[in-house]
């Protein structure tokens, strides 16, 4: 399987080892938006390239990587889309299956929005923290490797119609799930695969395997 990691310019929770040990388990090229470059040097990680206005950079940092072979994608500060948009279409035609999104919550509210939007745009997007995995959901998905965790699902941009989960604490059938409902919010994956179908509408999932605190 062809794999990507992306880092973006947010915090980067949990522990360095963790995501050592994910990129050795599952290799993978490394690209980097901006200020995610000074994650990529926390990691030890030299990526391939950095794309970006560098406004969020250490230049000395930059320098460092350009001698190191890395590629320097430059683009103007003014412009009508963000650093990690214009890095995700770059690698668009790459077809990658898989590209895990490190680095892309926390920081400025209205990035991290934006970045989650982002999923739903570019196909195989999960993003990636500690104990934690969040992805637009096709109908069909099955989900694996996933039980015990607490999962989560929420409407995008309007109802998700014909909702059918299986293998969950709480099951679905045929359920409408609308924007802002917390219907879906906390259930448990209950079997080794996990059946999501819907009829219509965009789903959003977070996988968590922290311990839940329900007191």
């Amino acid at each position: 399987m062809a794999v990507a990691y992306v880092i973006l310019n947010g915090e980067l929770r949990g522990s360095p080892d963790f995501y050592r040990k994910r990129l050795a388990e599952t290799p993978g090229d490394v690209f980097c938006a901006d200020g995610g470059a000074r994650h990529a040097e926390y990691l030890g990680i030299t990526p391939l390239a950095l794309y970006g206005d560098f406004d969020s950079a250490d230049p000395a940092l930059l320098s460092r990587y350009a001698g190191q072979g890395v590629e320097i994608h430059r683009f103007p500060v003014r412009k009508d889309k963000t650093d990690g948009e214009i890095l995700l279409e770059a690698l668009a035609d790459r077809h990658y299956e898989k590209i895990f999104i490190l680095a892309g919550t926390g920081g400025r509210s209205d990035h991290f929005l934006m970045n989650l939007q982002l999923a739903f745009r570019f196909e195989g997007l999960v993003f990636l923290a500690e104990g934690e995995e969040m992805f637009a959901v096709e109908s069909g998905a099955v989900l694996e490797d996933c039980l015990g965790a607490t999962v989560s699902f929420l409407a995008v941009g309007g109802p998700v119609r014909g909702l059918f989960l299986e293998g969950f604490r709480y099951p679905l059938t045929d359920a409408v799930l609308w924007p802002g409902s917390s219907l879906c919010v906390s259930n448990v994956a209950t079997a080794e695969k996990c059946f999501v179908k819907f009829e219509s509408g965009q789903l959003f999932c977070v996988v968590s395997t922290k311990a839940l605190d329900f007191s």
